[in-house]
């Protein structure tokens, strides 16, 4: 309730104009709401009847102290709250005298809601969404008197206590949780103001998410075919266990079979697998929740063992007729890892007609049995065993294996002890085969236990070896080893010893003719005519001089010319011819050779520059990379010394015509290698260059002189 009060009007006697509210009825969204007006005269104050209007509509004469023009409370509704009750209201008179008096109020006042306990929500729901999340959802009922200041969202998880998880304002209508696999949860929601919470807390749940797969402790025999599985089993929210087998076939494992179901959390389970080799896998289940698979190791129930595998004899395989004995082995194959107990082998000679069997006990493996079969006759033989079951495994497939006469091979040439004195080499073999015939050979040469040639013949029985392929070593003995292999799959071999005792190859005869006015010799040869030698199958030429051995003619023909630029001039040397035979046996013959000229020679890329020498000129040899060095503490100075030399020769010649020194000037311009030939031997590469002085007696006589400078440069032997 509030009162207003205007102002007091008035020249003596006093009067004001005043508004009051009531609220009264509270509810949780509006309250009831009175207003009242009325004049009131001070205490004191006397109008004698003075008439006063006032803004309501009432007129009143104003006498003594008192309450006038009282309008009651007046019913205004039942407003939201926030709502502002608001009234301007006012009185007034004009005395006899003319003075006008007024009061006036404004009376403003808002409803405020008070704050009680709030409602419970409504409706509230959870849906899970995945194994990461879930969603609560609820309906409001705040009012303006009963807000939501704050929402609590308390969680607790696999029924362990509560906590609180979530403090929402802004009265929201849904939150969403964050949650695990294989965990169960649970919330609860209440709302709370500054009055306090809700009555009662709502709950919502439990959900529960998918189940922890289990883990394999073990898979054990409990009987022959009964294994006990053993888990390790901890899922908070599994209700139920799947789980299936496999069985391991001869071509590995087999598809999962159908499901078994165990209610509750199982951490053991037995299963009738009957006989084999097996695997389980198994999950956890919640409704249609499924966690995911854990597989087993393989087990072993006792079973009759699988086929056995045949070692020997190999299929389709070849037994010499000459071999005594035949041995037949298998590898027993147990599914429940039991050792053999016994094994039968089934022989026939008829193909699978009809059967021997012969019987052994333990884990024996191995029969061996007398060979009385005849050439080319097949066998067929299978087998089978028996472990700690009390029933053989199936029979081994058949395998077949066929009897036949080993091949001969003889080497018809070279006899044994034979003399290899040339090459090629010629081999003939012979070869004897009852049972097939030769399908490849290979010939195998050895000197001590060195292989030294290997050739794959094919089914050729002869071959020559030429020299591209091997050439023996004179003096030498060597073991020719040949394998044949037959259609039949058996092998025979042979071998025969030989020497060798080369004879040497034609000589080659050396011709040879000089040119004093070039510096050159033309050197030819031939090859002599002699029944005795090998034929040569390689000819060579060198020239031989106090400096070296240079080749100077390779792999020539019988009577082929070979022009010797580079010979040195004025002292003997030598030409040595070398013939080579298939064999590698080496025959040298030598001649002289001379050139005797009062030329020199430059020789150079485009022609050569000769000249008469001249009694006069100079040889400057130098070590030009030596040094002297002067060092504190020595008397005598140091010399440094290189490998470098140089050799510098300066001189003068003449020459008898135009085209002569004309020679000297292009050698000078020519780029490239340049050889030196000088009077006394020298042959080398050098750098030159010439002056020339030209001399005329007549237009017709001509003669000029020469003076050269040659420094002589790397370039190897010539």
């Amino acid at each position: 309730m509030g009162y207003y009060y205007g102002n007091w009007a008035g020249p003596g006697a006093k009067f004001r104009v005043v508004v009051a509210y009531s609220f009264s009825n509270y509810r949780d969204d509006n309250v009831h709401v009175q207003a009242r007006y009325y004049v009131e005269v001070s205490a004191g104050s006397a109008f004698n009847g003075t008439v006063l209007k006032t803004s309501w509509g009432q007129t009143v004469r104003l006498y003594g102290q008192g309450v006038y023009a009282d309008t009651g409370w007046c019913d205004w509704g039942d407003p939201g709250y926030g709502y502002t009750a608001r009234s301007s209201i006012s009185a007034d008179y004009t005395s006899y005298s003319g003075a006008y008096h007024k009061s006036s109020v404004d009376g403003v006042e808002t409803v405020s809601a008070p704050e009680w306990q709030p409602y419970n929500i409504a409706g509230l729901k959870v849906e899970r969404q995945s194994d990461s999340s879930a969603k609560l959802s609820w309906g409001n009922n705040a009012h303006a008197a009963r807000p939501y200041r704050h929402i609590y969202i308390d969680q607790r998880i696999d029924g362990g206590a509560w906590s609180n998880v979530a403090d929402l304002t802004n009265s929201p209508t849904s939150w969403t949780a964050s949650t695990a696999p294989d965990h169960s949860y649970e919330w609860r929601v209440i709302p709370n103001n500054y009055n306090s919470s809700a009555p009662d807390y709502q709950y919502a749940g439990p959900i529960y998410n998918t189940p922890a797969p289990p883990r394999f402790v073990s898979v054990a025999r409990k009987s022959s075919t009964i294994v006990t599985a053993v888990l390790d089993n901890n899922s908070n929210t599994a209700t139920s266990l799947e789980y299936q087998t496999c069985k391991q076939g001869s071509t590995g494992w087999g598809d999962w079979g159908e499901s078994t179901y165990v209610d509750g959390l199982v951490k053991t389970f037995d299963v009738d697998l009957g006989g084999g080799t097996f695997k389980l896998r198994a999950r956890n289940k919640r409704l249609h929740l499924d966690s995911e698979w854990a597989e087993s190791d393989s087990v072993v129930t006792i079973c009759p063992p699988m086929a056995p595998t045949l070692v020997l004899p190999a299929s389709t395989g070849v037994i010499a007729s000459n071999e005594p004995t035949v041995a037949y082995q298998w590898r027993h194959n147990p599914y429940d890892g039991s050792d053999q107990q016994k094994a039968e082998l089934a022989i026939s000679t008829d193909g699978g007609g009809t059967w021997t069997v012969d019987e052994v006990t333990g884990n024996q493996s191995t029969i061996v049995k007398t060979n009385v079969y005849g050439v080319n006759q097949q066998v067929v033989w299978r087998v089978r065993t028996k472990g700690a079951d009390d029933n053989f495994g199936p029979w081994s497939a058949n395998r077949t294996f066929t009897v036949r006469q080993r091949p001969t091979v003889v080497i018809e040439q070279p006899a044994d002890g034979f003399v290899i004195t040339d090459v090629p080499i010629s081999v003939k073999l012979t070869y004897i085969d009852q049972s097939g015939t030769v399908q490849a050979s290979t010939l195998t040469i050895m000197r001590g236990d060195e292989t030294v040639f290997t050739k794959s013949l094919g089914k050729s029985l002869a071959t020559t070896i030429t020299t591209d392929e091997w050439v023996p070593v004179d003096g030498e003995t060597y073991v020719i080893n040949v394998a044949s292999r037959s259609t039949s799959s058996l092998t025979a071999t042979t071998r025969r010893t030989v020497t060798t005792k080369f004879r040497l190859p034609q000589s080659g005869n050396i011709f040879v003719e000089t040119d004093p006015s070039t510096g050159c010799a033309t050197v030819q040869v031939r090859l002599s005519r002699d029944s005795e030698l090998a034929t040569a199958v390689r000819l060579d030429l060198y020239r031989v001089t106090e400096t070296g051995r240079i080749k100077i003619g390779s792999d020539m023909s019988d009577g082929a010319e070979v022009i010797d630029r580079f010979a040195p001039l004025n002292i003997e040397y030598t030409y040595e011819s070398v013939t080579t035979s298939g064999t590698g046996a080496v025959n040298t013959s030598t001649a002289t050779g001379i050139i005797e000229t009062p030329w020199w020679f430059i020789i150079y890329d485009g022609g050569i520059a000769q000249a008469m020498w001249e009694p006069s000129g100079s040889r400057t040899p130098t070590r030009p990379s030596d040094e002297i060095v002067e060092l504190d503490g020595r008397t005598w100075p140091l010399l440094v010394q290189s490998r470098q030399r140089s050799l510098k020769i300066e001189f003068s010649g003449w020459v008898e015509s135009r085209d002569q020194a004309r020679a000297f000037e292009s050698m000078t311009f020519a780029s490239g290698d340049k050889i030196y030939k000088g009077l006394s031997g020298d042959v080398f590469h050098c750098s030159a260059s010439a002056k020339i002085d030209e001399e005329y007696d007549g237009f017709e006589d001509y003669s000029a002189s020469v003076s050269v400078s040659i420094t002589r440069v790397d370039g190897g032997e010539v």
